[in-house]
């Protein structure tokens, strides 16, 4: 864990090489992005953009089947999130990485391999069974860090909408299910 150094002389410092940023695509994603950025440009940090691919109830049903039927969905995430960097994150040594899981378990695994010194992300506001699906992202990630979280608030938070995504998201996150589905149980007899 990093320490804040103090002398009678100096103000304090924090070291801070690496940052995590997790991305979801919304609005809010990209306060976070922006924000870490300037903080990055401060610090002398890199940046590393994280997105997961949450599947939510497959991701426990067979790890195996979602592995294999998400290879072309990590690849387009990926090539958006790179984008996605590209525009926001200029003259700024950044690296972007997409895996599929739980949201907290692999930020978790993303930020102690490798050595991350902060974690920043934007805490949503999520209404109504949103909200008791949802919290325990943050909540997780603040409990099981290995290093600082910085949580960001911002005006976009109540958008939980993947607006950044290019294309259709709705389409393709349903296809997506469909062949995982298909893949794990069977065609239905109909």
């Amino acid at each position: 864990m990093n320490s804040v150094s103090t002398t009678p002389s100096t103000v304090p410092t924090w070291d801070v090489r690496s940052i995590l940023v997790p991305v979801d695509f919304t609005p809010a994603s990209l306060h976070a992005i922006r924000q870490s950025a300037g903080m990055a440009v401060k610090m002398g940090s890199s940046l590393r953009l994280l997105h997961v691919v949450d599947c939510g109830l497959f991701n426990q049903v067979s790890r195996p089947v979602l592995e294999k039927t998400s290879e072309e969905v990590v690849r387009e995430a990926e090539a958006q999130l790179r984008a996605l960097a590209d525009a926001e994150l200029k003259n700024l040594p950044f690296d972007v990485k997409v895996v599929v899981g739980t949201p907290v378990e692999e930020i978790l695994k993303t930020a102690a391999e490798s050595g991350c010194d902060l974690i920043i992300m934007v805490q949503h506001e999520y209404k109504g069974v949103d909200r008791v699906l949802h919290r325990h992202t943050l909540r997780g990630v603040e409990d099981g860090a290995h290093c600082q979280v910085l949580t960001l608030h911002c005006d976009e938070a109540g958008e939980i909408e993947p607006k950044l995504w290019k294309g259709n998201v709705t389409s393709r996150v349903g296809e997506w299910v469909g062949k995982i589905f298909l893949r794990a149980f069977g065609t239905p007899n109909v």
